[in-house]
């Protein structure tokens, strides 16, 4: 099969790109209805956000794609900021393959732990943002730090430069209305790969190793394109056959 990370496939690029499709999508369903408000249940059902009481009637393509939507432009901004910064940082040191599978990785861990505290609290939660994935980066980097190598060194970066971005995570998390269940999803998602990942700057990685990437990278394109498929295939049939109007 043809190697198309090799070939051209910007990992980063082609999850900036989602997220601005599917922010432009909100906007222009806002500017359409004049709902302003995203989490109207009949709103976050046309766009995708990740509501559990929709994921339990079986719109389970939310779990991925409630990871590109945002609800204003701020919102947007401040996580498409995050994703240059620390996608960037991930890119340089672990390649884009293992920088496609934690962000996607992240963002189901993120959907997943947002259900459980769902079923905990028995209340019907609604979750958006690429903020999970973007937790899975920092988890990345926290897992691969406390890592060894063979020679006794911490990778990817030193212990005390992950301070300032353990910092940022904890001021985004008291944040009022952020979702802290998926912040954690997304980190342990991202620090499981971090424990078992190796970095591709001056290190080759095993024939195994290869191979699990390669599987895990296939895997999660596989998902987004089948989630991305399922949520155009809902949003034809709710044209069709609903009574949603424009």
């Amino acid at each position: 099969m043809m190697d198309f990370v090799k070939n051209g496939f910007n990992s980063l690029k082609v999850i900036f790109i989602i997220n601005v499709l599917f922010f432009l999508l909100v906007l222009f369903f806002q500017f359409l209805t004049g709902e302003t408000q995203v989490f109207d249940i009949e709103f976050m059902s046309l766009t995708g956000v990740f509501n559990t009481y929709l994921f339990q009637t079986g719109e389970v393509w939310t779990v991925i794609t409630s990871g590109f939507l945002h609800y204003d432009p701020l919102h947007f901004a401040m996580n498409m900021y995050a994703l240059y910064v620390l996608g960037t940082k991930i890119e340089y040191f672990y390649g884009r393959k293992k920088l496609f599978i934690a962000y996607i990785a992240g963002v189901i861990f993120g959907s997943g732990f947002v259900y459980f505290q769902s079923i905990i609290s028995d209340n019907y939660i609604s979750v958006l943002g690429a903020s999970s994935g973007l937790f899975a980066f920092i988890g990345l980097l926290v897992g691969g730090s406390l890592r060894k190598n063979r020679f006794g060194g911490n990778l990817p970066i030193e212990i005390n430069q992950l301070y300032p971005i353990l910092f940022w995570a904890l001021i985004v998390n008291i944040i009022p209305n952020v979702s802290i269940a998926g912040h954690l999803g997304g980190f342990v998602a991202g620090f499981i790969l971090g424990k078992l990942f190796s970095i591709e700057m001056g290190y080759i990685s095993s024939d195994t190793e290869k191979r699990n990437t390669d599987f895990l990278f296939k895997l999660a394109v596989a998902i987004l394109v089948a989630a991305l498929a399922a949520y155009c295939i809902h949003f034809v049939n709710l044209l069709i056959f609903s009574n949603t109007s424009f």
